[in-house]
């Protein structure tokens, strides 16, 4: 983690909200950056490029 954002940061979290489903979960897990913070829903959820596979909770 850093203390400010990088300057691509903006189109980086859009690509990764634009990704195909592939798995979808309506569980509730904790935050693997923040363990103490909010517990996020669908953090399990799976999405792809095609390529790469990310938790729905990336961006």
């Amino acid at each position: 983690m850093r203390s400010s954002a990088d300057a691509d940061e903006h189109r980086l979290v859009e690509y990764l909200r634009q990704g195909a489903g592939i798995w979808s979960e309506m569980g509730a897990q904790a935050d693997v950056l923040d363990p103490e913070g909010p517990v996020l829903v669908s953090a399990g959820s799976l999405l792809t490029d095609g390529v790469w596979l990310w938790r729905d909770d990336l961006a």
